[in-house]
């Protein structure tokens, strides 16, 4: 496999067995767990950085009640606790349930409407990496299914896949989905009683849905993600290999070391997808 620019391998003969395994194994048993913001889209625009799906609602002064001040203060409240490095997990993923939960409740509050996402959708907002159409194209006409598992709004990545046409049978959303009223207004809790948030992304979650079954005896995994808390997706569901492609957005000179001991595969400075669609096709 040949190694491209701005991506680092730290052990290409352990990642070259593995490729070589889920090869023999053959594609009927190799599925795709992938986060959608800032893995398969660009962190850096040219309107400048990244924003997620919530930043969009809060910047475009859509919403009602002194929304963006109310969700401010909701950040001052709980964000100390995502950044706390010797919380214990179960308590910080307990506190990072409870900010979702009330900004759910706080945005039905302030009326957030669907013709909200309806407008973000309609502007440049959000731009895929180079080769992610063709990356996504790839796995449909390979009947290759792909878990799109992200903590953003499902709306809004369901509704931008449908925009480009990569909107595929082989594709399933985990996402937090608004629930709307008769006129169209969010009700406070999303689809399901269900909340994603960045620390309960993990296998636990796949393992409640129908798609399940599609990939229950699939025992090899080509995961990706932007954050070392994404590793959590395939956790609990059991394989055989396992590739985990990392994307390093920010910090790099600070992180790539741990990010490299991490993943097998670590992409940085909003690189393309031709090495993850070369390494399908050495597969394949």
């Amino acid at each position: 496999m040949n190694i491209l620019e701005n991506v680092y391998i730290k052990d290409g003969a352990l990642l070259n067995l593995k490729l070589k395994k889920i090869k023999e194994e053959g594609i009927n048993n190799l599925h795709i767990i992938s986060d959608f913001d800032k893995t398969l889209n660009k962190f850096n625009l040219k309107s400048g950085k990244f924003k997620s799906a919530i930043s969009l609602i809060r910047d475009g002064n859509y919403l009602e009640l002194d929304y963006p001040k109310r969700a401010n203060q909701l950040y001052d409240r709980f964000h100390k606790f995502e950044m706390d490095l010797n919380l214990p997990f179960d308590k910080k993923s307990a506190k990072m349930l409870e900010w979702w939960k009330n900004h759910v409740e706080l945005l039905s509050e302030c009326k957030m409407h669907k013709s909200v996402i309806k407008d973000i959708l309609s502007k440049d907002n959000i731009q895929l990496r180079e080769n992610v159409s063709n990356f996504l194209k790839f796995l449909s006409e390979n009947n290759i299914p792909i878990l799109i598992f992200s903590s953003g709004i499902g709306q809004i990545i369901s509704g931008f896949l449908e925009k480009k046409k990569l909107l595929f049978s082989n594709m399933f959303i985990i996402s937090n989905f608004f629930d709307w009223d008769k006129n169209g207004f969010a009700k406070p809790m999303y689809k399901g009683n269900k909340i994603i948030h960045m620390l309960n992304k993990n296998g636990n979650e796949i393992k409640e849905i129908p798609y399940y079954n599609k990939i229950k005896d699939r025992k090899n995994i080509i995961l990706l993600g932007d954050s070392l808390e994404d590793l959590n997706m395939s956790f609990g569901l059991n394989h055989n290999e396992f590739v985990s492609i990392g994307f390093l957005n920010e910090n790099i000179n600070e992180r790539l070391e741990i990010y490299k001991d991490k993943f097998d595969i670590v992409i940085t400075n909003d690189g393309t997808f031709d090495q993850v669609l070369e390494l399908l096709k050495e597969i394949i």
